[in-house]
């Protein structure tokens, strides 16, 4: 059962009772064992702090905290039986928590060496916004539709029917091969920069809505796009896209500061590598 789950049912069970809070006694007190395992009132208030804060009220009643310690000593009786057993001496399971160790390390160490000591200011970001004025000026945008299939011969006679005025979205749902066959082959509104080159170079050369591309091949196959609508998104100001920018430069500092980090490192930590032994 999720955490979601778990104090969803110790809410549905106090709705409409009084949030009384109280003292579980100090940090250090056992309030139960299990096996070899002990829960402290400590260990049963870390948990309850895991909670969304919106729950964290009605968490201070004892019978709720009564039932999420229930559910931890569920837990530790299930993990107590897997020990007996054996389970956690299994290969596969060793691996995997040597996997998910390495993981956490890394991600700890980044956050503590880059993600800490990032600082976006506000000059950083109208500095952002100016060197990337492209982002954000006005721009036409345009309502595609498209089926791709893997050959240009049956590309050839879907343009055929086309042509002959048979329905897209209908021939989209029976032939394409894109996830967007059951949206009648709709992308949505796109601007320059979002496509692959061969696409977007046809696609914006349709003079205009209801138009047809020939057939254009792409990594992906053999595409026919049809223009739907055209509009233009008026220019971006600075307060508008601020918290978009906001993440895009600090995602930039941080790519930066990984880039030195692993530089310096480097440095300390030898390193050999070996291309001719990639097969």
């Amino acid at each position: 059962m999720s955490k979601n789950k778990v104090i969803g049912a110790v809410l549905a069970s106090i709705i409409g009772a009084s949030l009384v809070g109280c003292n579980f006694g100090k940090g250090s007190d056992t309030v139960a064992t299990i096996g070899g395992t002990k829960i402290t009132v400590q260990d049963l208030n870390d948990r309850i702090a895991t909670f969304p804060a919106n729950y964290q009220q009605a968490l201070q009643n004892k019978d709720n905290k009564l039932k999420v310690l229930d559910q931890m000593i569920d837990e530790e009786v299930v993990l107590e039986a897997a020990r007996r057993q054996g389970f956690d001496k299994n290969k596969e399971l060793q691996k995997q928590i040597k996997s998910s160790e390495r993981q956490m390390l890394l991600n700890f160490y980044v956050q503590e060496k880059i993600d800490k000591t990032i600082n976006v200011t506000d000059q950083d970001l109208r500095n952002y916004y100016s060197a990337n004025s492209s982002q954000f000026k006005e721009a036409e945008l345009r309502h595609l539709s498209h089926i791709l299939v893997k050959t240009q011969a049956e590309a050839n006679d879907i343009l055929a029917s086309l042509k002959a005025g048979k329905d897209f979205a209908a021939l989209a749902k029976a032939k394409s091969q894109d996830t967007t066959a059951q949206s009648g082959g709709q992308l949505g509104w796109v601007q320059h920069g979002q496509l692959v080159p061969a696409f977007e170079q046809a696609a914006f050369a349709i003079p205009k809505k209801g138009g047809l591309s020939g057939i254009v091949q792409t990594q992906f196959g053999f595409h026919i796009i049809r223009l739907d609508d055209i509009r233009t998104r008026p220019r971006y100001e600075f307060e508008q896209v601020k918290e978009q920018i906001r993440q895009m430069a600090t995602n930039e500092k941080k790519k930066t500061l990984t880039t030195e980090m692993l530089a310096t490192l480097k440095k300390d930590i030898k390193v050999q590598r070996k291309d001719e032994a990639v097969k």
